[in-house]
């Protein structure tokens, strides 16, 4: 056994107080209950995550903190023992984390202090990163908080957002954030009495409603699917949706609208949706061969040949008109909406080997497109109790493929 000498051992030990000490002293509580992260370019500070978060975010945080603080916060994981200088990040298994949850509930994130700790969370990964990248911009780039390599925060700060309704996609959009969509498959419309191509599609927030036709224009099946067993529970007799171009919802007078659309554009056919029983069809002033109605605002969005948008109240009076400025080169098909954004389904054509969907505000302002990776034909699309949806036809007569398409967003840090 090698004893070293007493004067290196007692050397070592002083540049290992010196050390913890100089740590200690760049991060503290103040008598006010503010914390200071940050001092002179050097934290004491932890970033801990869970293995639910990504490591790439926390490291995308370093690199905010290094660019915008001077200083370099080490990542650990929360199995790691807990200590005096933490920001949390993400469903951690510490206490403050789930006090933090707590005021959050099913839909959103908050950044809040906690002692002198900081937690960032939301209530899935997603909601995470939009925590990260509002701390980020929030406190970060915030002046009143950080400047000249220092990072104070108060002892009180607390930026909660808590939505009933989640509409996750519509935030990361308003948010100005660049994201794709995961597709999956909830399940299958094969249609039958001939009705095997997929067209338009729609919710009540219980039950799928699926609008599929023939092969041909004039004849079409409404088939109604209830939304928790995915199980078949009715479907209308034949009757003539022309192309069956699109379909809504309408809540304001609780009744399923096929849009005809092509040379039927200001033809709308709507069906009671308890029965399924066909009602007389109704007549508008503008061409329509996409539809969808928004719950929150009470009104009608109508679009054709992605060209147009409309919006309406529960009449079909036209509020207000608008000539669509994106010029994709995908191809048109229905539409969808949430109280936030109308989103347009856009197709593969011209090479491309992915659908979008094209984002306008109700305002008629073309805002972003969002991308889908699948080379199946989008038909419609609709939002309903939390999800968005996307409706396919996957070819060779096989009925209506409906996906859920879920955001996809890890924080990333950009100068």
């Amino acid at each position: 056994m090698i004893i070293q000498p007493f004067h290196k051992m007692l050397a070592a030990s002083l540049l290992l107080v010196s050390f913890l000490s100089s740590c200690e002293k760049s991060s503290k509580v103040n008598d006010d209950g503010s914390i200071d992260i940050v001092r002179n370019g050097k934290t004491a500070y932890s970033i801990v995550y869970n293995q639910e978060t990504s490591k790439s975010i926390c490291d995308n945080l370093v690199l905010a903190f290094e660019d915008l603080t001077g200083a370099s916060p080490k990542v650990v994981t929360d199995d790691s023992r807990n200590s005096k200088f933490e920001i949390i990040v993400g469903n951690t298994g510490r206490t403050e984390t789930a006090a933090t949850l707590a005021k959050v509930g099913e839909n959103g994130y908050a950044i809040t202090v906690d002692g002198s700790k900081v937690v960032i969370v939301g209530s899935n990964v997603v909601w995470t990163s939009l925590a990260i990248k509002q701390f980020e911009k929030r406190i970060l780039r915030n002046p009143l908080f950080c400047k000249d390599n220092k990072l104070n925060i108060s002892g009180d700060y607390s930026y909660i957002q808590s939505y009933d309704d989640p509409m996750l996609v519509a935030r990361l959009v308003e948010s100005g954030i660049e994201f794709t969509l995961n597709p999956t498959l909830v399940l299958n419309c094969p249609g039958d009495e001939g009705m095997i191509v997929a067209q338009g599609a729609a919710s009540d927030g219980k039950h799928f409603y699926f609008l599929n036709r023939s092969t041909e224009d004039g004849q079409s099946i409404v088939y109604k699917y209830d939304m928790s067993s995915l199980s078949l529970v009715g479907k209308s007799k034949i009757f003539n949706a022309g192309h069956a171009n699109d379909a809504t919802f309408d809540f304001g007078k609780n009744r399923f609208i096929a849009a005809h659309g092509h040379s039927e554009g200001k033809i709308l056919t709507p069906l009671d949706p308890e029965t399924l029983q066909v009602l007389p069809n109704i007549d508008i002033t503008v061409g329509s061969g996409a539809i969808a109605y928004s719950k929150g605002k009470g009104q009608f969005a109508i679009s054709q040949g992605g060209k147009t948008l409309y919006v309406t109240d529960n009449d079909f009076n036209v509020l207000s008109s608008y000539t669509r400025t994106d010029n994709s080169p995908y191809l048109a098909q229905g539409m969808g909406c949430d109280d936030m954004y109308v989103y347009f389904p856009m197709s593969p054509r011209n090479g491309k080997t992915d659908n979008v969907l094209v984002t306008y505000d109700w305002a008629g302002n073309y805002i972003m497109d969002i991308h889908i990776p699948m080379s199946l034909e989008s038909e419609s699309m609709f939002y309903s109790a939390g999800s968005y949806y996307v409706n396919f036809y996957p070819g060779s007569k096989k009925g209506a493929a409906l996906y859920r398409v879920d955001p996809v967003y890890n924080y990333t840090y950009s100068k």
